[in-house]
């Protein structure tokens, strides 16, 4: 199969990859052929059978021609990956119906938020949402009940688009756009900040919590942090390393995940909670869901209900800090400890 066609493997409710489309080069892959290209229409086919033929008709013509072609190819992933972006965030900011949409701004490029504020309090308690891979801030599997619900309950929320690629781009060039997703979650914890919010938590779902951990490891600015169904599959490119980024984090830790969750999010558990261990005085506390899978179909309120619960007990009334923080559980401080369960509320 040429490299232009090369599949993307995307992932289904099951967990298995599934289907298959067009492939939008990568930068690597257009220098490699421009390069190649280049040295064809200068000396000919440089292959053993047809050693330093020269091509016929005059090469400059057929490399200035075939340059030409290749730059255009070559400009379409990233252009339609903006794009994407741009029209996906038209649509959302005609049709959001809960909250506001606000333009924050990263590398010289504008990127939408949907700021959710609580009504008639001072700013004091926010979280900051990332999506998973493909999504966007509304994104109707566990982004926006919680967009929603925690406002409901007193937390305020600003939940951002993260980067996307064109939409035939391999899932493994994802790890691509984490440096990026870095970026902008610390323009939105800066929004936040400004606006006056004491606390700032960062929520992360499935990629986008291996994102908001990457961010903190950088030393990012925020004062706990969620992670539900942490996914970084292994063939993203260049890879994530959650347990080594989980290691590094020394603010309150809540990590929740579905019992019919993708196995990947599952078995890995164990090493979440081994990482968490690294770091003396980190409350870390994990929380496991009753029949919910990957997306919380049907726990939509589960989820609301624990991220609450684990929220007004670490912050509270409380000033932030993780020297300040107590939480509504242990500290993990054996490393076969089971994670709590989340109440069903059926």
């Amino acid at each position: 199969m040429p490299p232009w066609r090369r599949p993307l493997r995307e992932v289904s409710k099951d967990g298995n990859f599934t289907r298959s489309r067009p492939y939008s080069p990568t930068p690597q892959f257009c220098l490699l052929v421009v390069l190649q290209a280049d040295l064809y229409t200068e000396f000919g086919d440089l292959s053993p059978e047809n050693h330093m033929m020269p091509v016929p008709g005059g090469g400059r013509l057929w490399r200035s021609l075939l340059l030409a072609g290749l730059a255009v190819l070559c400009t379409t992933a990233t252009s339609s990956a903006n794009e994407r972006e741009q029209q996906l965030a038209e649509r959302l900011v005609a049709t959001v119906e809960a909250g506001e949409p606000v333009w924050l701004e990263s590398d010289g490029r504008e990127f939408l938020a949907l700021h959710h504020a609580v009504l008639g309090a001072l700013p004091r308690h926010a979280v900051l949402l990332v999506h998973g891979m493909g999504g966007h801030p509304d994104w109707p599997e566990v982004v926006a009940p919680l967009r929603t619900g925690l406002q409901g309950r007193g937390w305020s929320t600003l939940s951002l688009q993260m980067p996307l690629l064109a939409p035939s781009a391999l899932a493994d060039d994802y790890g691509r756009t984490v440096r990026e997703a870095v970026r902008r979650i610390g323009k939105g914890v800066e929004f936040l900040r400004g606006q006056g919010y004491a606390c700032v938590v960062l929520g992360g779902y499935s990629f986008g919590a291996s994102q908001a951990l990457a961010y903190l490891a950088g030393q990012g600015d925020a004062d706990g942090l969620i992670i539900i169904s942490i996914l970084a599959r292994e063939f993203l490119q260049p890879p994530v390393d959650l347990p080594s980024l989980l290691g590094q984090i020394k603010i309150p830790v809540l990590d929740i995940y579905g019992r019919r969750d993708f196995p990947e999010v599952v078995t890995r558990a164990h090493d979440r909670r081994i990482a968490a261990r690294g770091k003396e005085a980190v409350i870390y506390e994990q929380r496991v869901i009753d029949d919910a899978d990957h997306y919380f179909t049907d726990r939509e309120q589960q989820l609301v209900d624990v991220t609450v619960e684990w929220l007004d007990a670490a912050f509270g009334d409380r000033h932030c800090g993780a020297g300040d923080m107590a939480v509504n559980g242990d500290q993990v401080t054996d490393q076969d400890d089971e994670p709590r369960q989340g109440a069903n509320k059926d």
